[in-house]
């Protein structure tokens, strides 16, 4: 059976891909849905960031006997860390799938509100309980999916994460500029973006595609959730990809 990587997005969890799974051909197909560390953790003596959870990925690849050369599915940050996988081992990807992935591009334009955020959330441990309970009230009110946090319920936002870990994520991803390295990379890509992704809107979500040499696009009916809203858009790219 050919293997299948299943990488989630920030404050995603692999159960995320539940949907996909379960529409993928068992004769065909072995599945593998990986869970990330908190960002910023130690992992090895080295801090996570979204270089070395590659090379987590390849740990668990190891650790779990997968095969390779496999293909490569990751969500919003889990596909900038399947673009480093496949930068740095090209042999072992077959193909890549990538959803709701933006162009991490410095420097990046952030405006004051998203600024004072990341201070906050990177400096002051107290504040993960205040936003956190924040959190919990506003994704039990029906205006707050209608907004760019949209998201939060099905993502689970902060559930697993700290919100330093959260903050300090955000801040790499737009204070760091992968055009070079996504220019090297060779594997055959798809690229699925959701029509109703308020969360990409603003942050460079189409820069990724001329920069990648064998790649093409594809708008799905979808918010920045594709594999939850869309599994079967998932399931058709990745038997494309095949």
């Amino acid at each position: 059976m050919k293997p299948v990587v299943f990488l989630p997005g920030l404050s995603y969890r692999s159960t995320m891909w539940d949907g996909v799974k379960k529409l993928l051909s068992p004769a065909i197909y072995a599945p593998y849905a990986l869970d990330f560390p908190e960002y910023g953790s130690r992992y090895k003596d080295k801090q996570l960031s979204l270089q070395t959870y590659a090379h987590y990925v390849q740990d668990v690849v190891h650790e779990q006997n997968i095969r390779t050369p496999m293909i490569l599915v990751g969500q919003s940050l889990g596909g900038l860390v399947a673009l480093h996988y496949a930068h740095m081992y090209p042999h072992r990807v077959a193909s890549l799938v990538l959803t709701s992935t933006p162009l991490p591009k410095h420097p990046h334009k952030l405006n004051m509100l998203y600024r004072a955020g990341l201070a906050v959330g990177t400096r002051y441990k107290k504040a993960d309980y205040l936003v956190k309970k924040g959190v919990k009230l506003m994704s039990y009110q029906n205006i707050i999916k209608r907004t760019r946090f949209g998201y939060i319920s099905t993502a689970d936002f902060l559930k697993y994460n700290s919100l330093h870990a959260v903050c300090s994520c955000y801040r790499d991803i737009f204070t760091y500029d992968m055009s070079d390295l996504v220019r090297g990379v060779t594997t055959k890509t798809t690229l699925l973006y959701g029509t109703r992704d308020t969360v990409l809107h603003k942050f460079r979500a189409m820069d990724l595609y001329p920069l990648l040499k064998h790649a093409h696009v594809r708008a799905v009916d979808a918010t920045h959730s594709v594999p939850i809203d869309t599994p079967h858009e998932v399931v058709r790219a990745i038997y494309d990809a095949d």
